[in-house]
């Protein structure tokens, strides 16, 4: 939901191209291994030979012309200036100080690919995805992702991960679960079976992860013939919001179908587009579907559009903002009213490009715990079992790269706020079970360590993939 998320951001930024290369290696990850010692060289092909210059490249020795390693495509995207920034970071965040040796070369996909795992002086892994255009030979794919699995002082057992996720400040609700049919498991809801979990049943705020709830309505309002997914929606400029997103900078009147619309709002967390949804189906539906799933849910309510959130947070009225977060619920809908007091606030986008500490998380912002997140993933599987549309939105975009070999299958959404970030999957594993895992993490006094998060979210994956 963040206007300031660089993973979705429409500009590019040195730190938004490190985040993407670092944690969105979509669908590239390989099988996981136990680590081995830093012994390893490089094949003899030109993958091999590129991948040794990299190496050099990330212990200090620069290209005198970048233009001969990397194409244009890839400099176009990371400018050659900009070369020095992501290595410095990359050093500071997960090297160190001492040199990067290769661990091992996990897969030789042709002459021209390769997958590796490479190591700093920090004991950080990370794997790393190369590929070549076999006629100039030059780069043009590379990505990084952290391997916190393999690193020595990484959780090895649930017991570690709980105790890791304790550790951390602020709150955290986590949950992983199996999808059964049945259980006679006290701790299961539905058709859940608890694997291992901590706070499961508190409510964190989660950020984008509530576009869930309006892919399922929607999905609802499709099945019970109330619309369809080739009918077309108006982009409308009283409803466009602040990125993430692109339907904001479309002309008014601009027909999208309601397919695309919805796969926009999971797959690029397009905010305008959640807006135009909630719009579209009424927020009294989306309110009721929320109650069906979360029963507590009103004590959140209204069911805020994104517009709003970035009203009552980037308007520039503090007064206003606390006032909403500390009204009931009837004084919350007097102030959202059309041409009400939140109404005629606009965010401001310079406020949002300096938005780093938290705002009201406590307070102002979609709810969930992980219990209900988990619930909520498996309520929509079973209405994706019977449309290919709501099965294809949530399969757009892992969030992380996991072991596709093993979870060959990923439904996610993921949210952030400062102070706020929330992961929520559903995925099946090559045996054709299925997993919820879900992860929420609040801290009202800071910024969380988005990194520290993802790295535990890849241990868990490693974990529930020995179950």
């Amino acid at each position: 939901m963040n206007a300031t998320n660089a993973t979705n951001a429409a500009a590019w930024s040195p730190a938004a191209v490190f985040r993407v290369l670092l944690a969105l290696a979509l669908g590239t990850s390989v099988a996981l291994a136990q680590p081995g010692k830093p012994a390893a060289t490089a094949p003899d092909t030109p993958a091999g030979a590129a991948l040794t210059r990299l190496i050099e490249w990330i212990n200090g020795e620069d290209f005198d012309q970048p233009e001969t390693f990397f194409d244009e495509a890839f400099l176009n995207a990371i400018p050659p200036a900009q070369l020095g920034v992501v290595r410095a970071q990359l050093a500071q965040q997960y090297f160190g100080p001492g040199e990067v040796s290769l661990v091992r070369i996990e897969q030789q996909l042709s002459p021209h690919e390769l997958d590796a795992v490479i190591v700093g002086s920090k004991g950080a892994h990370m794997r790393t995805r190369l590929g070549l255009d076999m006629a100039s030979g030059l780069m043009n794919r590379l990505n990084f992702a952290p391997a916190p699995e393999l690193d020595d002082t990484s959780p090895k057992s649930w017991a570690d991960l709980i105790a890791a996720l304790e550790a951390l400040p602020g709150t955290i609700t986590f949950g992983a679960y199996e999808l059964t049919a049945d259980s006679d498991d006290e701790d299961s809801l539905a058709d859940l079976r608890a694997v291992a979990t901590h706070n499961p049943d508190r409510a964190l705020a989660i950020g984008s992860a509530f576009k869930l709830y309006v892919l399922g309505a929607v999905g609802e309002a499709v099945a019970a013939g109330d619309h369809k997914w080739l009918d077309t929606v108006a982009v409308d400029d009283d409803i466009k919001s602040l990125p993430s997103g692109k339907m904001q900078l479309l002309p008014a009147g601009t027909a999208l179908t309601l397919d695309a619309v919805a796969t926009d709002m999971i797959r690029i967390s397009d905010n305008t587009a959640t807006d135009h949804l909630i719009h579209l189906l009424g927020r009294a539906a989306v309110e009721a579907y929320t109650l069906e799933h979360d029963p507590s849910a009103d004590a959140w309510f209204p069911f805020l559009t994104t517009l709003d959130m970035f009203r009552l947070k980037l308007g520039g009225d503090d007064a206003l903002m606390t006032r909403y977060a500390k009204a009931d619920l009837a004084e919350r809908r007097r102030l959202l009213a059309e041409d009400g007091p939140v109404d005629q606030l606009t965010p401001n986008m310079l406020a949002a490009t300096m938005w780093r500490a938290p705002r009201e998380i406590e307070r102002l912002e979609w709810f969930a715990s992980a219990r209900t997140l988990a619930s909520l993933h498996a309520r929509l599987d079973a209405l994706a079992k019977a449309d290919r549309k709501i099965a294809a939105a949530l399969r757009q975009n892992p969030g992380l790269p996991f072991d596709r070999n093993t979870w060959p299958d990923i439904a996610f959404k993921g949210g952030s706020e400062p102070g706020v970030i929330c992961f929520a999957w559903l995925m099946e594993r090559t045996d054709g079970r299925q997993f919820a895992l879900v992860m929420a993490w609040n801290d009202p006094a800071e910024p969380v360590d988005e990194s520290a998060a993802m790295d535990l979210a890849l241990i868990a994956a490693t974990l529930l993939a020995e179950e």
